[in-house]
């Protein structure tokens, strides 16, 4: 890949991502049907084994690229561009999928997007609302 290419440049750390994501999806069923075929006497038992698993394969998963990168090709120029792109584009597919996503699919399902919790995008406090906020115990 040409890394002088401005959009070229992301091709190889969009895989590198969309491959960490799909692989610890997969493994992430198959931790969990291996751990309940280990039939553990307690839950507790159950929990730290399928913990071990998923944090072995997914740290191995996730940062193998990068030994490679720091420790056989010892490049450090490349290692901070592929960690800073990395978590760039893992940054915007966890705003896609945490936050667009679910505003899509609500506007899909009831035909507006409704930004309001309580219901109504018009409804100002009453003299009530300002007295009994105002007698909270203030946030730190």
């Amino acid at each position: 890949f040409d890394m002088k290419s401005t959009w070229r440049a992301f091709i190889p750390p969009v895989i590198h991502v969309a491959c960490i994501f799909t692989l610890n999806s997969l493994y992430r069923e198959i931790a969990e049907r291996l751990t309940t075929y280990e039939n553990h006497e307690t839950e507790l038992s159950h929990s730290n084994s399928l913990i071990l698993k998923r944090f072995l394969f997914e740290a191995f998963d996730c940062y193998v690229a990068l030994f490679y990168l720091a420790f056989y090709e010892r490049d450090v120029s490349r290692l901070r561009d592929e960690l800073v792109m990395v978590f760039q584009i893992d940054t915007v597919r966890r705003i896609l999928l945490e936050c667009a996503l679910p505003a899509i699919l609500v506007w899909f399902k009831t035909g507006h997007l409704n930004l309001d919790r309580e219901g109504s995008a018009d409804k100002s406090p009453t003299l009530d609302d300002v007295i009994n906020e105002a007698d909270l115990d203030p946030y730190e």
